[in-house]
């Protein structure tokens, strides 16, 4: 999915850079398997693939990549469940949250505006074909 960030309403200061990173607080370990991968998108006016294959749940993007909004995607998780071995385990949820930590370094302001956003993820669904090709006797 795209993430877009822009500047807020009324903020008259110029966004230097947007960092973006993906985090679930229940895993000692932030990995993209867990998490998702994220990507500052090269592409922003169609679907693509170029994030499909990251190793990183991070990005950084020091310029606006189009118009004047800073353009991210999210690829969501290949592990859905966690394995937390009980410990808020998913193997049985059809649905548990990512969160997005936003960081937004204004021109002429030290320290980043930092947001946070929860993404709702799903299990991904299961189709059962039966009978393809077949009659009552299969």
């Amino acid at each position: 999915m795209y993430i877009s960030v822009s500047k807020k309403a009324g903020n008259s200061n110029t966004i230097q850079q947007v960092k973006i990173t993906a985090e679930d607080n229940a895993l000692p370990n932030q990995t993209v398997n867990y998490v998702g991968k994220i990507k500052g998108a090269i592409v922003c006016d169609a679907y693509t693939e170029e994030a499909n294959n990251l190793t990183q749940n991070t990005d950084i993007l020091t310029a606006p990549n189009f118009g004047a909004s800073y353009y991210f995607w999210y690829v969501a998780p290949d592990d859905f469940d966690r394995g937390l071995l009980g410990v808020n385990s998913d193997k049985y949820s059809g649905r548990r949250t990512v969160k997005l930590k936003v960081e937004t370094t204004y021109a002429g302001i030290t320290n980043p505006e930092i947001s946070f956003y929860e993404i709702d993820i799903v299990r991904p669904p299961i189709m059962f074909v039966h009978g393809l090709g077949g009659d009552e006797h299969t």
